[in-house]
């Protein structure tokens, strides 16, 4: 009996769809029916004696499926273990995540899967595994027989190289080298199974006397390796930079009024070009195994307001006149300008513009500005929500901020802040929040009583104080991401709920708007009937007066009688038909686009979250924590892997998280640790 045979009888047992006593049954016909030669399966035995039903059949076959994906699992992660990729903790965790998935979901992830989207393995690692594998072990030298071939076989030694691709070596056993030929080691190679790279018979012969002069391994095959693929790439024409950080002075503070040239660009201009990703090619080891390449990686462009994608979607194009800015998830806008001569209060009201806007003077306490860049004296206690950069060149003070791009400012006081982008200050922040999927620095000033949550990392002079509450930090995290992306899901879903309700009452109006035009159409054929033979009865009317039949003649009056008064009835019942036919159409005609706009918005937001996430993805952390000169005891630091509480003050140090291994009886255990590096 095969092994999958063997294997859907134990299941069928412990699942309980059968019993001992049916499997052997089973097992006996089976036996039964192949010694008659007949060629059938345990698994038909069990559904033609109705055993088992083909439901429960399908499920045996995924779990023997299973069964067979999980030995082959097993021994790439012997494997891997053996060269030191992984643990077997790591393997372990894999193969039970790997089991509750398909518990659950009926469905089989490879574990080196489950280990690469963890992060203990690479996918090179993962195709140096896979390659290896189809590496036959070595075996000792094969002794064949061979009659007309009286001559002693020589005997090597087979040394591989480490990599995927392998190179063979070969070192004699003889004693004696001379009589070795390049026969010899083409038999050998041929009986190992090495068949391809094998390097050519003058080489080969120039080896040979080397073997015999230095007595040591010499090459003689190596496998072609896979050419690398090329990730897409993508170009931008105009300065993505201009905004990022303003010149730093001599003695290390930034002077924000100096960012360089503003880039302004005419409508039509090529802002950004793509191009495209490219497959590697397929390699092959010495035993003639494929080597799969490396996947490519691929770049969308991304367009934002006042730019254009190209049908080919490769290229980015400017819609408009104005200020070319790449946001901080990679978004192309074209903004337009705003200028306000001095402060945002009362005079100009909220500011809504979808452009860059320049405020001479200060953002005042309660008001909101909304649009891409935003440059301002100060930012008092508003609300801002930007798309592009930040820049200030006083302070912000009580503001509730968001922006997908960076924040420039000397400092920040009382303030909520998420952002895309980097946070550069030039002085400290104070009692304060913030949330960042770029780097937080401020390295001459200080961070007091404040929460700073940095995916790229934080770099500052000095973090807390002796007096002052502990700050808390936290870096390499997707806490800013983490938040976003919740408010996309409620605004999804709010669409949804939205949409749904629009296209069940769209629904309903549709369905009756038909029933009414069928209605209306029937009574119309009714008419159409009715008037047919209110033509034929006159004529009638009119033949029985020229023939001068009265009788006749005032049969069909009183019949015409009787049609003009259903037609009256009608007339009657098909006029408020069209009167609710019209308000239908009306309220069709209302519903209808904001239907597809809803839809279109609904989808729009998908695809946005879907580019959010691909970016976070993309975004590599920095989880690194550096005081230049000091960071107090107390505060407490948070990394993608622990939590801690620095027990001490330390100056010019750099914290970061370390994994450390702990000895328990004979077990090594693996543990995550913070850690401060001090320099000079």
């Amino acid at each position: 009996m095969g092994d999958i045979s063997s294997v859907i009888g134990k299941l069928a047992i412990s699942y309980k769809f059968i019993d001992e006593n049916k499997l052997n049954e089973a097992l006996q016909i089976f036996k039964s029916e192949q010694a008659s030669g007949k060629q059938i399966s345990l698994e038909q035995i069990l559904v033609r004696k109705k055993y088992i039903s083909l439901t429960q059949l399908q499920t045996l076959r995924s779990g023997a499926d299973f069964w067979e994906a999980r030995q082959r699992d097993i021994k790439f992660g012997i494997d891997a273990i053996k060269r030191g990729f992984v643990s077997q903790e790591n393997v372990n965790d894999a193969l039970k995540e790997q089991a509750l998935e398909f518990k659950k979901n009926q469905t089989c992830k490879n574990i080196s899967d489950i280990l690469i989207a963890k992060g203990v393995l690479t996918e090179e690692e993962r195709n140096l595994v896979l390659g290896l594998q189809s590496i036959q072990p070595e075996k000792e030298a094969v002794e064949t027989k061979d009659d007309a071939t009286p001559k002693k076989e020589i005997e090597f030694e087979l040394i591989l190289s480490r990599d995927i691709v392998a190179k063979a070596f070969i070192q004699p056993k003889e004693e004696d080298y001379s009589n070795i030929t390049v026969e010899d080691i083409k038999a050998f190679l041929k009986k190992r199974g090495i068949v391809h790279g094998i390097l050519g018979d003058e080489v080969i012969n120039e080896s040979l006397k080397q073997l015999v002069d230095k007595k040591e391994s010499t090459l003689v095959a190596q496998g072609t390796p896979p050419t690398s693929p090329i990730d897409a790439e993508i170009n931008y024409f105009f300065n993505v930079d201009y905004l990022k950080i303003g010149t730093v002075k001599e003695n290390g503070t930034i002077d924000f009024k100096d960012r360089g040239e503003i880039p302004h660009v005419k409508k039509g201009t090529l802002l950004a070009e793509k191009i495209p990703m490219k497959d590697g090619s397929s390699g092959t080891t010495i035993y003639g195994s494929p080597i799969p390449p490396l996947k490519p990686r691929d770049k969308n462009l991304l367009c934002g307001t006042g730019v254009e994608l190209s049908p080919d979607k490769c290229k980015l194009f400017a819609s408009i006149d104005g200020q070319p800015q790449m946001m901080g998830i990679g978004k192309v806008s074209v903004f337009p300008e705003l200028r306000i001569a001095g402060d945002v209060c009362l005079k100009t009201g909220h500011i809504d513009f979808d452009g860059s806007i320049f405020v001479n003077g200060a953002v005042q306490n309660g008001f909101k500005v909304k649009g891409g860049n935003l440059i301002a004296k100060e930012i008092l206690s508003a609300e801002i929500n930007m798309s592009g950069d930040i820049i200030v060149s006083g302070g912000i003070i009580g503001a509730k901020i968001e922006t997908q791009g960076n924040i420039h400012a000397k400092f920040i006081n009382s303030s909520t802040i998420y952002a895309f982008g980097d946070i550069i200050l030039d002085k400290e922040i104070i009692s304060s929040q913030v949330l960042t999927s770029g780097a937080f620095k401020i390295t001459n000033g200080k961070i007091i009583s404040s929460m700073i949550c940095a995916k790229k990392g934080i770099i500052a002079q000095e973090i807390g104080t002796d007096f002052s509450t502990p700050c808390k930090i936290k870096v390499g995290t997707e806490d800013h991401i983490k938040k976003v992306s919740e408010e996309f899901k409620k605004l999804i879903f709010k669409k949804k709920e939205i949409y749904d309700n629009l296209r069940a009452k769209f629904d309903k109006i549709e369905i009756e708007l038909k029933n009414l035009q069928k209605q209306i159409s029937d009574i119309v054929q009714i008419a159409e009937s009715n008037n047919r033979l209110k033509l034929a009865v006159q004529k009638r009317i009119d033949l029985s007066k020229a023939e001068q039949n009265k009788e006749a003649q005032s049969k069909a009056q009183l019949l015409l009688k009787q049609l003009n008064i259903k037609a009256k009835s009608i007339d009657d019942s098909i006029i408020p038909l069209f009167d609710e036919e019209e308000n239908f159409c009306i309220e069709f005609n209302d519903v209808s686009p904001k239907v597809n706009k809803g839809e279109i918005e609904l989808e729009e937001l998908k695809k946005e979250l879907d580019e959010l996430l691909e970016w976070a993805k993309n975004n590599k952390p920095v989880p690194i924590v550096k005081a230049t000169n000091i960071i107090c005891e107390g505060t407490y630091i948070t990394t993608p892997n622990v939590s801690t509480s620095i027990d001490a003050t330390y100056q010019n140090a750099t914290i970061r998280e370390i994994q450390t291994e702990i000895s328990i009886g004979d077990k090594i255990k693996k543990e995550w640790t913070i850690k401060a590096f001090t320099e000079g």
